[in-house]
C-alpha cells in the first residue's frame, strides 16, 4: 500500500517534466552546411535545406544539394527530432544521418548538429552548421 502511494505521488510530481520534455522541440528550418571529409576522397561539401511541411502539421521535410557534384533537390524522406538527437533520411540516395543537436548557452537555440554520415556501409563524421543570411544569397 505505501508502495503504491509512493509510486502514484512520484508520478504525479513527474508529470511536468514528462510533458515538458514530450513537447519540446528544437527548430531546425533553414539551410544547414558542412563536408563529408571521407579519407579516401577530397571534402565533399553539402548543404541541408529543411522547412515546416506545408500542411502544417509539425513534421519537417527539405532537401540536399551536393554543390560540387551539381546535384541540386535530392529530397530527404524523414526527419525525425528525439530529446537532442537528429536522424534525417535520404532514400534517394540510400544514406542517413544521425546526430545530436549542439544548443547555445541558452539551450534554446540549435548551433549545429553533428553526428555519423552513413552510406553504403561507410560512416563518415559530418558537421551541420547552420548558415546565416549573407552565405545563403552567395
Amino acid at each position: 500500500m505505501i508502495k503504491q502511494i509512493v509510486i502514484t505521488a512520484m508520478g504525479t510530481l513527474m508529470l511536468p517534466f514528462i510533458a515538458l520534455a514530450q513537447s519540446e522541440q528544437y527548430d531546425i528550418t533553414g539551410d544547414w552546411q558542412g563536408e563529408l571529409d571521407a579519407a579516401r576522397y577530397e571534402p565533399i561539401p553539402v548543404v541541408l535545406h529543411i522547412q515546416s511541411s506545408a500542411e502544417q502539421t509539425g513534421e519537417l521535410t527539405g532537401s540536399l544539394d551536393f554543390p560540387s557534384q551539381y546535384r541540386t533537390g535530392l529530397p530527404i524522406g524523414a526527419i525525425r527530432i528525439n530529446g537532442s538527437n537528429v536522424s534525417i533520411m535520404l532514400t534517394s540516395v540510400q544514406a542517413e544521418f544521425y546526430g545530436e543537436l549542439t544548443l547555445d548557452e541558452s539551450g534554446q537555440h540549435v548551433l549545429s548538429m553533428q553526428g555519423d554520415w552513413s552510406q553504403a556501409g561507410e560512416h563518415v563524421p559530418l558537421e551541420l552548421t547552420r548558415q546565416t543570411t549573407e552565405e545563403t544569397a552567395q
